[in-house]
């Protein structure tokens, strides 16, 4: 994450794709409370392949001493050193120029900051506290505790704490996940679900089959919950429960079932969600392949295969209950 160095207080100053700095408060990216420091002072923008700076000022930017022509952009480089006007005492270097992300920021300036992906487990996947997740179908970040009973919208400067230390979340709409329309071709429910269970259920292997090609995701523990669910998904059909009320069961009830602390559980929930939502990345209703909601989950899509063995135990078509 390219970031410049306040050589005046040593704090960082992470660069968004279009980053502004000046004295309107609330309105620049970077305060920079002085009397000769423009409202809108400079732009430090990323083109794509490098980092430009330009002076929108009335009193001047500095690049290592050198003017700079008003609203010309300058390539910046590693070491770079940076004034905004030429009385102004608080300078920067340039320190990392690597291309925008989104991050967590640790505001007690002891960590690395964490990057932030499409689907994560905070702090790690190991110690997961806390998720966080950009659902597409509605446009937004949210943050979510392990065991899925709150879910919040997550904006660009709130504050979370993981593992009780504050961390900040730094983001903006050029680098949040876009779908190319070309690649909106299918949801959910046009994915048949193979699942290939050996005959001990000790081994779960699972397939998706997508109107555009194939995807092994190969054998993993956390399969064997998501065809859990499909199994409770495929009995509520049975029994003739319409497709919105199908298949939910209380997490207290999955624990027992699969002999799993609460703790465990949620870990494997929270590792296939971050499966799918990585392989189906290019599909908006990929988070709601495992729903979940306070206290139950489900399986979301209908279309599914179960072979245990080389027998089919169950199946069902997005079209009927079957």
């Amino acid at each position: 994450m390219a970031y410049l160095l306040c050589l005046t207080d040593h704090s960082k100053c992470y660069l968004n794709s279009h980053h502004t700095f000046g004295r309107l408060e609330h309105s620049v990216n970077t305060l920079i409370s002085e009397p000769d420091i423009s409202k809108f002072h400079a732009v430090i923008e990323w083109s794509g392949n490098t980092w430009l700076i330009r002076d929108i000022s009335k009193n001047g930017t500095y690049l290592n001493n050198k003017k700079l022509v008003p609203n010309q952009a300058y390539s910046l480089a590693i070491g770079d050193q940076l004034f905004f006007s030429q009385h102004q005492e608080q300078s920067y270097q340039v320190k990392d120029l690597s291309q925008p992300e989104n991050i967590l920021i640790p505001l007690d300036h002891t960590s690395t900051p964490i990057s932030i992906k499409d689907y994560n487990l905070l702090p790690s996947n190991q110690e997961c506290e806390k998720v966080v997740y950009y659902h597409a179908q509605k446009g937004i970040w949210l943050l979510e505790d392990i065991n899925g009973n709150n879910s919040y919208p997550l904006d660009n400067g709130d504050v979370i704490l993981l593992k009780n230390k504050p961390w900040q979340f730094h983001t903006d709409t050029t680098t949040q996940p876009t779908l190319q329309l070309s690649e909106q071709q299918y949801s959910i429910n046009d994915i048949n679900f193979v699942f290939n269970l050996s005959q001990d259920e000790e081994v779960a292997h699972l397939k998706l089959q997508t109107p555009v090609d194939d995807i092994d995701l190969e054998v993993r523990t956390h399969h064997y919950l998501t065809l859990t669910l499909v199994r409770s998904r495929y009995k509520d059909a049975l029994k003739g429960f319409d497709s919105d009320t199908q298949g939910w069961i209380y997490t207290e009830q999955l624990e027992k079932d699969l002999g799993l602390s609460q703790s465990h559980l949620n870990i494997q929930i929270h590792r296939a969600r971050k499966q799918f939502k990585e392989i189906l990345s290019n599909i908006k209703s990929s988070e709601d392949i495992i729903e979940r909601t306070r206290g139950k989950i489900r399986f979301g899509p209908a279309k599914f295969q179960l072979f245990k063995g080389r027998t089919l135990e169950c199946q069902m078509n997005s079209m009927d209950t079957r």
